[in-house]
């Protein structure tokens, strides 16, 4: 499927976009991905904000493992559910600056289709 017929028949309702979520790991970072997201600016926000929530859950982390030793044992609860949920939303974030940029980019949709990171059915 073109990326015309694609984005009349995604607006249109017709086609589900789906992302794999093993493949976007893996494509994450890559020089190729980064440059597909220079373009648009609504994606790229997107794509930062997975960045912030990524980064977050590192003392998300740190906190759960320090506070059992610091408080009490059962201190660390909130910041291990705090680096799930942390978790949750960079992926949740990463996944529909994905969607909006295959939208956007006839590029971008063909990059991501190819490498299986996108999921046309």
């Amino acid at each position: 499927m073109d990326y015309a017929e694609f984005a009349a028949r995604y607006k249109a309702g017709t086609v589900l976009l789906g992302v794999d979520r093993s493949r976007i790991r893996k494509a994450v970072g890559s020089p190729v991905y980064d440059h597909l997201f220079e373009d648009s600016e609504y994606p790229r926000l997107l794509n930062r904000l997975s960045t912030i929530f990524s980064v977050l859950i590192i003392p998300a982390l740190l906190g759960a493992v320090l506070t059992p030793f610091l408080i009490a044992w059962w201190a660390f609860l909130p910041f291990a559910a705090l680096a799930l949920v942390f978790g949750q939303m960079s992926y949740r974030y990463q996944r529909e600056a994905v969607r909006e940029l295959a939208l956007v980019n006839p590029m971008a949709y063909k990059f991501l289709l190819l490498e299986g990171i996108i999921v046309v059915d």
